[in-house]
């Protein structure tokens, strides 16, 4: 089960900001690769809303690690690529990024203008990010 994840500040400068409506979403696919449609990377999977703030204030510093505490946490498989998908809708509805992180497959990120474009643009950079998870184990001899 996936709790949290951590994000490595990279830069002194570009370090906080204000984010409305803010989401993280987590969704299993078992392409290897990212296309450049959204729909196409979930292969028939749906996302999994794991975190939402309406206003989502960061001040981060520089080269340490801050984190998003999931609510519900996310029960993984273990075997498929995982898609961690960040959205905000800004203030007043306006256009902004979504990005979608997909660190087990590949470190790419696929990033977009606004939540309705079905297709975004791959770029070759990921930060540093660490997934914090509890090990869950199911009786397979359950007493009746």
């Amino acid at each position: 089960m996936l709790e949290e994840i951590k994000l490595l500040c990279g830069s002194a400068q570009y370090n906080s900001g204000i984010f409305y409506n803010a989401e993280i979403l987590i969704c299993p696919t078992p392409l290897s690769q990212l296309t450049t449609n959204y729909n196409s990377n979930y292969a028939g999977n749906t996302p999994q809303l794991v975190f939402t703030a309406e206003t989502l204030d960061l001040h981060w510093t520089n080269n340490e690690w801050s984190g998003f505490t999931f609510n519900p946490p996310y029960f993984y498989n273990g075997t498929d690529n995982l898609i961690f998908e960040f959205r905000w809708r800004g203030g007043n509805n306006g256009s902004v990024y979504v990005k979608g992180w997909y660190p087990l497959g590949g470190y790419r990120v696929l990033d977009g203008f606004s939540l309705t474009n079905p297709n975004g643009t791959i770029r070759d950079y990921m930060n540093s990010l660490r997934i914090y998870y509890t090990p869950v184990t199911i009786n397979e001899n359950p007493l009746n």
